[in-house]
């Protein structure tokens, strides 16, 4: 029979690492984790489920009726492990684990497999309940999720999902927040620039600013290719812009933070400052970000820790309601005025 001794040998780690494991322990970072998963399904071991009994038979008061294992899995569909370290992610595992600490319950932050598949933890149902941050059609990880308790984070429409409930930014309202500032900055020239308009959450975004900017009597460019376009290709999307014949002075900039400082950089290559040329709209979640692109940059944002805690919140719920019906939280984004640098009136207000 396999031995724990042979996973952590196959794992390059100490037998304690793969007990942690096991056992869903803190303080196991996720690559680590994912090693000794990978090296479990190589050896074909199968962990003792004896320890799963004791955490039943040892369960605080505080967890729900619906626990077994007292861990949660938060879940990043991607096979990229820098997918766990983004700011966003940072922030997401942050507000998680303020909801679910003060009652016992371990987390373990994890990406898919490296073929598109789901954690063994996931797989086997060895967690409570599953945390997933996405931003696309989910149908093939719903097949292969057991059932099990899921809240989906962030950007998805309720069509693509089948069963599980969900929190989620309110992302109309960040275009309504980015048109309303602007529009008090007395901009009256817009322009959208997007390199990814079928991303569900730039659409939304998008579609909010350009209408409150239209109903207040503005002019709006929306400036972005027919599909997602590499960003390579972006600084040809900014040249376009530069080329307007009456070039906007406000801006909303809808996309991520790497897509945030490729398309600033683009524009200081073409001689446009923000502060000085145009003022910019972004939704940035690394809240330095903003900050080090200096003035003229305005930042909403949409409180990816309040989100995560939220989703905590109703994962607990959950496990001690699981016929309810199922839930959709929406967060309210905010204006961060804190790195918009010079507030003083500029020549556009006049």
């Amino acid at each position: 029979m396999t031995s724990i001794t042979v996973v952590a040998k196959a794992a390059g780690v100490s037998i304690a690492t793969v007990s942690r494991v096991i056992n869903h322990l803190p303080q196991v970072a996720p690559d680590t984790a994912a090693a000794v998963h990978r090296a479990m399904e190589e050896v074909g071991y199968r962990p003792n489920r004896m320890s799963h009994r004791r955490a039943r038979d040892a369960a605080p008061q505080s967890w729900p009726a619906g626990v077994r294992h007292g861990s949660v899995a938060i879940l990043f569909p991607d096979t990229r492990e820098e997918a766990l370290r983004t700011a966003l992610s940072g922030r997401l595992v942050h507000g998680v684990n303020t909801a679910l600490s003060p009652v016992g319950m371990t987390i373990v932050s994890t990406p898919l497999t490296y073929d598109g598949g789901l954690p063994s933890m996931v797989a086997s149902g060895a967690v409570d309940g599953l945390i997933v941050r996405t931003t696309v059609p989910v149908a093939h990880l719903v097949a292969a999720i057991p059932p099990m308790p899921i809240v989906w984070l962030l950007e998805l429409t309720e069509s693509y999902l089948p069963r599980g409930d969900q929190v989620l930014e309110d992302t109309a309202a960040i275009g309504r927040l980015a048109a309303r500032q602007l529009l008090a900055r007395g901009h009256r020239r817009l322009a959208i620039l997007n390199h990814e308009p079928a991303h569900p959450s730039y659409q939304r975004r998008t579609r909010a600013f350009l209408a409150e900017a239209q109903a207040a009597g503005a002019q709006v460019d929306v400036l972005e290719p027919p599909s997602a376009i590499s960003p390579e290709e972006i600084p040809t999307l900014v040249q376009r812009f530069r080329d307007l014949p009456d070039r906007p002075t406000g801006m909303l900039l809808p996309v991520s933070d790497a897509g945030l400082v490729i398309f600033h950089r683009a524009l200081i290559d073409l001689g446009l400052r923000s502060g000085t040329d145009l003022e910019i709209v972004a939704c940035a979640n690394d809240l330095f970000l903003p900050e080090a692109l200096g003035h003229g940059l305005f930042n909403i944002n949409i409180h990816p820790e309040a989100i995560a805690q939220a989703a905590g919140d109703l994962l607990l719920w959950r496990l001690a309601n699981l016929d309810a019906p199922r839930r959709r939280v929406l967060i309210e984004p905010s204006l961060d005025l804190t790195a918009a640098g010079d507030a003083r009136k500029k020549p556009w207000a006049t």
